[in-house]
């Protein structure tokens, strides 16, 4: 299957179409009394070489609803191609044999707790990603389970009727695709999140978080541990650690092996082909 090439505009990741910035933000984002974006604490410790172009073409803007403006933007135009990919598929005839997943690799912060286009201190702006999946026949639904991008590949299997050899943690949705939940993710008591390089570490258990800082350095970063209950604090403005001893130290012990294990350097890939490895370097997950 093929389809036309897309406006250079329209796949730029950085940047949301011209029409569609100007359908979600009018005015001049440089203007007024706020302290410019590129002067705010978070980058001073920000790593220069991930955020060089940040500073450069972010650092100027003034008003804070512009970032939120230019990422209602940029969701707008991936829906617009996402929409001619699903067209394009009713026109083959597709559509009724097609499984179509939708998710994210992660979500984005835009000055919530003071960090800006970043997704590494593991707060719910960068954990809680969308996921949807189209199974033809079966009626659209909405599900409130505790579930993960982990649960795709079995969920998968099951679905299309084949195994991969990897080990897998996740589990598989089709129960709730189909409206007859099978208990087993209501079962699922804990999620353990980890940041980039093992910088921080996360404990998901029930309505409770626990976010543990492995590398004390990192300015942006938490640099104590913080547990907050998202059933009452969804927006994590009430760190509950001082108030919760005990359930801290709980919780810690699910993370002892990541705490013990410490910040990762980047290091040797020399197990990975040269392809993967250039592909790797041009996503920026790999040393030059």
């Amino acid at each position: 299957m093929t389809l036309e090439q897309a406006p250079a505009s329209e796949t730029d990741e950085i940047e949301p179409p011209p029409a569609d910035a100007q359908a979600f933000y009018q005015g001049d984002p440089t203007a007024g009394d706020e302290l410019p974006i590129g002067m705010l604490p978070y980058f001073e410790d920000a790593e220069p070489e991930t955020l060089q172009w940040l500073l450069a073409k972010r650092g100027p803007i003034r008003d804070r609803a512009w970032p939120r403006a230019m990422y209602q933007a940029e969701i707008h135009a991936m829906d617009r191609q996402i929409g001619r990919l699903l067209q394009r598929l009713a026109e083959l005839g597709l559509q009724e044999e097609t499984v179509v997943v939708l998710s994210a690799d992660h979500g984005e912060s835009l000055g919530e707790h003071g960090i800006y286009y970043d997704h590494k201190g593991l707060f719910e702006q960068q954990l809680r990603i969308p996921l949807v999946i189209h199974v033809p026949g079966l009626e659209p639904r909405r599900s409130e389970a505790f579930v993960s991008t982990i649960d795709i590949v079995p969920t998968l299997e099951e679905l299309l009727g084949f195994r991969t050899l990897s080990p897998k943690a996740g589990l598989s949705l089709v129960g709730e695709l189909e409206g007859l939940p099978t208990g087993e993710l209501d079962r699922r008591a804990t999620f353990v999140h980890q940041a980039a390089h093992n910088r921080v570490v996360a404990l998901r258990e029930g309505d409770w978080k626990l976010i543990w800082p492995v590398a004390r350095e990192q300015g942006h970063l938490p640099k104590v541990p913080l547990l907050f209950d998202l059933g009452n604090d969804p927006g994590e403005q009430d760190d509950l650690s001082a108030r919760e001893p005990q359930r801290v130290e709980a919780m810690k012990r699910w993370l002892q092996p990541w705490i013990e294990l410490g910040e990762v350097e980047k290091g040797s890939t020399a197990d990975v082909s040269p392809e993967v490895l250039d592909s790797l370097r041009q996503l920026g997950y790999a040393d030059h």
